[in-house]
């Protein structure tokens, strides 16, 4: 989905280059895809469009809105709002395919969603989640989850042993306190997880929980970033990072000159996407935001989780293996492999009080601008 001047398309990319294979108009553009900004303190799950594919149709769904696209040609099928009485789509319920078309996961509270067929019609009914569809995560501990990823919620427990508190009277650990995000992109030996925000990856029937690399702060030796969203695509692990840090400065006037000293304080934001293999080395990393940091309210981690970018990899069966980084108005598609850039659509919109800032580090100059 693409927004400019006010109007706004749905355009299918070549996952290779980025070239546009084709474009659709959408007019009106749906009320509940506007965007004006980037990430909110209080996103903590992205309103972000949520797709999926039928029999011969994309579905695309936000907040109120829902489109039924061609998935030859992008041809607008059917388009419709829910109801008054239907509650909003919900950003981490994701759709299934049914038998009659999508099951769309909405805002009600008890995990229910409503179907419409691959026709464009909507049940008038609620309906509980189908069995084969799984959840995306748990609302309460989830970093930057988002349906549209290949990595999922893991279906077993935390292991006690490394993510428990130790309890005397009972002389073992117990719960997971200590642990958060457990995911799969595959079966249990594709585990990951946060162990006190470090990645802790399976390791046969163990974990080895590993520290951030040291070359992530290469140059940057007060670099201690807090991971705010991860992807998947085995054997590859992909993590967003940030972390923000306090700057003195101040100028050095000429003896000889009038010059008044001047001592300027400031805090700056930096975000690093990077790939860290299962033994906790580091396969390559790239900078996405460095700029002012801008205090929305006074929780610490909710200004820091603006900074995020939310991360994708291809689909599994897909030949161009890609890491999709996307911000509100910007796409970066780099090889999961090299971390080298392939092609970028947009630019980042800037955060609610900040003045607009490019990221660290560019895409492509070569790459379209659909």
């Amino acid at each position: 989905m693409v927004q400019r001047d006010g109007a706004a398309a749905l355009v299918k990319l070549d996952e290779a280059t980025g070239r546009v294979l084709w474009r659709v108009a959408l007019d009106p553009q749906p009320a509940s895809f506007v965007r004006t900004d980037g990430w909110r303190v209080d996103e903590v799950f992205p309103a972000i469009p949520l797709t999926a594919a039928g029999d011969g149709v994309f579905l695309v769904a936000w907040a109120r809105d829902w489109i039924l696209v061609g998935s030859a040609d992008g041809a607008l099928r059917k388009r419709g709002s829910f109801p008054e009485q239907v509650p909003s789509v919900s950003a981490v319920g994701g759709i299934c395919r049914v038998a009659e078309g999508f099951w769309i996961g909405l805002e009600d509270g008890r995990d229910g969603g409503v179907i419409l067929s691959s026709a464009g019609e909507l049940a008038d009914r609620r309906s509980d989640r189908p069995s084969d569809c799984p959840a995306v995560g748990d609302r309460e501990d989830a970093e930057a989850m988002s349906p549209l990823q290949n990595a999922h919620a893991s279906s077993e427990g935390y292991p006690a042993e490394v993510c428990g508190r130790y309890n005397k009277g009972s002389r073992r650990r117990e719960g997971h306190e200590y642990c958060s995000d457990k995911r799969s992109d595959g079966g249990p030996e594709r585990t990951v997880m946060l162990h006190i925000g470090d990645p802790t990856f399976r390791d046969g029937e163990e974990w080895r929980v590993v520290d951030r690399p040291a070359g992530l702060t290469a140059g940057e030796p007060d670099f201690d970033p807090r991971i705010v969203g991860f992807e998947l695509a085995w054997p590859h692990a992909f993590f967003d990072m940030v972390d923000w840090r306090g700057l003195t400065t101040e100028n050095r006037p000429a003896a000889d000159s009038f010059e008044p000293k001047r001592v300027e304080q400031r805090e700056e934001a930096i975000e690093i996407v990077a790939s860290i293999t299962r033994g906790g080395a580091l396969v390559w990393a790239r900078s996405m935001y460095r700029g002012p940091f801008v205090r929305a309210n006074s929780d610490h981690l909710d200004n820091m989780v603006q900074y995020r970018s939310l991360l994708f990899a291809s689909h599994p069966d897909s030949p161009v293996k890609n890491l999709y980084i996307l911000k509100p108005g910007l796409l970066l598609a780099v090889d999961q492999a090299t971390g080298a850039p392939r092609f970028q659509v947009g630019a980042a919109l800037p955060l609610a009080g900040h003045p607009p800032a490019s990221p660290a580090t560019p895409a492509s100059p070569a790459a379209p601008q659909p």
